[in-house]
């Protein structure tokens, strides 16, 4: 064959191979932008004595879920929800965690968690009316106790690296009690180291001062608490890890919901705990000794930081929808509280623990219903686990048809 018959034949080839019949035999590649992760928050939502519900529901999510089964989220937690967030933010969630959780919580005193709210009031009547001196709050020796198990493991103490969310209520900035001469029960402030507590510059004021009317408002949108026009500071405070405090902390002072103090040590996840459990009529309000951990600081001078509980403050998505609001925030289910406690919340702490409730539910995209009210008879432990596991995985199961559950 001839030269030019062959660069003749060459040329046809060429032309035929990039004409649109080609087409379809070149594959055209093209790099795929990562998929993008938005946060997974999941929420142990306080529930007194209830604890081992919540463990059910770690089980049943866990089996299925992508996102816990890998360790990416969020640990919310408030009360004694966040005894939860703190022990599954420091380990983990595994079938040896799940079961090191089950073998602490479920063999533990869970009486000491006990709501009781007809008791308590009873003797909050006779504290109030009659002047007795009676010791609302335990003090947290026992739940101590607790706390450390769980932050240990194998010889191993806890460190807080990311990941974990939790609320407690500012005591110095909700304070309204009001008492007649004489009838202040007793106040006894709590801190890892005692020596701190009994300073009286330690000690929120109007606990122990008679003040002449309920004047402090609440601007519900941000949380923020203020006298006469005069700023007091923030109802609330999350305690976070280092990688949630630099994400919270974008948004606006006026924008976010509450305050927030950085967790960096076991100590410091440990004074969290400490803080949520310590709710009013349960145990002792607690005494935050290192205020240059809170972004800000103390709004009002000559005062220092009190917590009594995270009762104010669950579910915990608000801020993060905020920040992102394709966060997916899944919640391990609770009641509101008896109206007759939600009552004396908000008379003795300025805000109505229900109607936050409504609120912080809002962000929510799914939560596990409760079939139980409050002060009905407990189950036991390991029936109560289950019972949260059983009721967890139809609500589980919906989301994963739906193609919802991270």
């Amino acid at each position: 064959m001839r030269r030019s018959q062959i660069l003749l034949l060459l040329s046809v080839f060429l032309s035929v191979f990039h004409s649109p019949l080609f087409a379809f035999r070149r594959p055209k590649y093209r790099l795929q932008p990562a998929p993008i992760v938005h946060p997974f928050l999941f929420d142990f939502m306080g529930k007194a004595e209830r604890v081992s519900w919540d463990i059910g529901v770690v089980k049943a999510t866990f089996a299925v879920s992508p996102a816990l089964q890998s360790g990416n989220v969020i640990f919310g937690g408030n009360s004694s929800g966040a005894l939860l967030a703190g022990y599954f933010g420091c380990w983990g969630v595994s079938k040896a965690s799940i079961e090191m959780a089950e073998e602490i919580i479920n063999h533990f005193d869970y009486e000491l968690l006990n709501l009781d709210t007809k008791g308590k009031m009873r003797r909050l009547f006779g504290n109030r009316v009659f002047g007795f001196s009676v010791k609302l709050e335990e003090d947290h020796i026992e739940i101590g106790k607790l706390i450390d198990q769980l932050l240990s493991k194998g010889g191993r103490s806890c460190v807080p690296a990311r990941g974990i969310l939790i609320s407690a209520t500012n005591l110095d900035v909700l304070d309204s009690r009001v008492y007649d001469p004489g009838k202040q029960p007793r106040v006894e402030i709590w801190a890892r180291d005692q020596s701190q507590a009994n300073r009286p510059d330690l000690i929120p004021p109007t606990a122990l001062t008679r003040s002449s009317k309920r004047d402090k408002t609440v601007d519900w949108d941000n949380f923020n608490v203020s006298r006469s026009g005069i700023h007091l500071g923030k109802a609330c405070t999350y305690f976070v890890t280092q990688d949630l405090f630099d994400k919270l902390r974008a948004l606006d002072r006026n924008k976010r919901q509450c305050e927030l103090r950085l967790i960096q040590t076991i100590e410091d996840l440990r004074l969290a705990l400490h803080a949520s459990v310590a709710e009013p009529t349960f145990f002792e309000p607690v005494v935050e000794t290192e205020p240059n951990k809170i972004l800000g600081g103390i709004v009002q001078l000559g005062t220092r930081r009190v917590y009594n509980g995270g009762y104010l403050v669950s579910p915990l998505g608000r801020d993060l929808k905020r920040l992102d609001p394709c966060t997916f925030a899944f919640g391990t289910g609770v009641k509101p509280f008896p109206d007759r406690a939600d009552v004396m919340l908000q008379a003795w702490f300025t805000m109505s623990p229900n109607q936050s409730l409504l609120l912080q539910k809002a962000a929510l995209d799914a939560e596990v219903p409760v079939p139980w009210d409050w002060d009905t008879e407990i189950p036991l432990p390991a029936d109560l686990e289950m019972a949260g596991f059983e009721g967890a995985k139809p609500l589980i199961e919906d989301l994963q048809r739906s193609c919802r559950l991270p």
